[in-house]
């Protein structure tokens, strides 16, 4: 699907195999790649789950050597595609002593760091990861805010507070389709408009899940147009990968 955008970086994807819930064979990881590059997309930072149980190998050192190997398959299938290594950090209770263990996930070579959350409320642990980035002269990028779990007024104000305390956000394409339910697509169509998102990125989990991400892609066009949405989705994403950018 060919959407008029180019030199586009999706800055959260689950594209290294098995070893999360994305993809789980390397022919799925290239065939999503295949349908990306159709998309006007060059490059993406892979960014497994960090800083959760079930996955205890997913650390920065490993995802930097499973990253080149997927890269060294890629250029050898002769797809024209650029990965950099990253990570989504699940803040947690303990993730501030995970990071003094294992260092700090950026995205890519910046000093830029992906974190979620899902909850139905806003703890305080989230807060102290947060500021433990932030102390350290690291710039948050909260993935897929619209997807939180907190009631619309708490939400609200949450959102409010992190954004004030220097915090961007990365939307969803999916739920701009409507794939993560009302709440997320009435969340993110509503911040497109009001231009609440630093970036947007796929966060996709596998072949069966691009269509959707297309179909957000394209929807986002729709709501607010061409121009705006290669902002979030090629000019700002290959400013924060920096000089490594193709």
């Amino acid at each position: 699907m060919d959407v008029g955008i180019k030199n586009c970086v999706d800055l959260h994807c689950h594209l290294l195999p098995g070893v999360d819930d994305g993809c789980q064979a390397l022919e799925e990881s290239l065939e999503c790649l295949r349908q990306w590059r159709r998309s006007g997309y060059v490059g993406s930072v892979c960014t497994p789950h960090m800083g959760v149980d079930v996955f205890p190998d997913n650390v920065p050192a490993n995802v930097a050597e499973w990253t080149a190997e997927l890269q060294a398959a890629i250029d050898e299938a002769g797809i024209d595609y650029y990965l950099w290594p990253g990570g989504e950090l699940r803040l947690g209770e303990d993730i501030t002593a995970w990071m003094r263990e294992w260092g700090v996930p950026t995205i890519g070579p910046s000093r830029w760091v992906l974190v979620d959350y899902f909850g139905r409320r806003w703890p305080d642990f989230c807060d102290r990861g947060i500021d433990y980035l932030l102390d350290r002269g690291y710039d948050v990028l909260l993935a897929h805010p619209e997807r939180l779990g907190l009631a619309e007024r708490d939400w609200q104000a949450t959102m409010e507070i992190l954004a004030a305390r220097g915090v961007r956000f990365q939307g969803n394409l999916n739920s701009i389709a409507g794939g993560e339910g009302a709440v997320a697509q009435d969340r993110a169509v509503r911040w497109l408009h009001e231009d609440r998102y630093y970036v947007l990125a796929s966060d996709t989990h596998g072949l069966d899940s691009v269509p959707g991400r297309q179909a957000g892609l394209k929807a986002a066009i729709h709501q607010v147009g061409a121009e705006h949405i290669a902002e979030l989705v090629s000019t700002r994403p290959r400013e924060i990968v920096g000089a490594a950018s193709p």
